[in-house]
């Protein structure tokens, strides 16, 4: 039995205090490093100019085309191909994935 299970189990009273004692803790130790590592970059990456998005961006890409195992774990091909479709002022990139 899980705790979640458990938690929906107990009388209400019991529920209610332990809400309780779970609001008391910290909110820095209540969410995980993931949380707080991904709360600050997104603070910090919101100041961003538009090139150093796009810099951010295009590396992030090619980090991705450049993953071989995890495609060929999910059952995907190992061909990877970035197509550039201009519009009237911006670049759009689109990865395709094919087998």
């Amino acid at each position: 039995m899980d705790a979640r299970t458990l938690i929906k189990k107990l009388p209400y009273p019991i529920k209610q205090g332990l809400k309780y004692i779970y609001g008391a803790i910290p909110v820095r130790f209540r969410y995980g490093k993931v949380f707080w590592d991904t709360y600050n970059f997104l603070q910090k990456s919101q100041w961003w100019s538009r090139e150093k998005l796009e810099e951010y961006q295009m590396q992030q890409l090619s980090k991705l085309a450049n993953m071989e195992a995890p495609r060929e774990r999910v059952g995907l091909g190992t061909s990877v191909t970035v197509i550039d479709i201009e519009t009237d002022e911006e670049e759009t990139f689109m990865v395709v994935l094919s087998e």
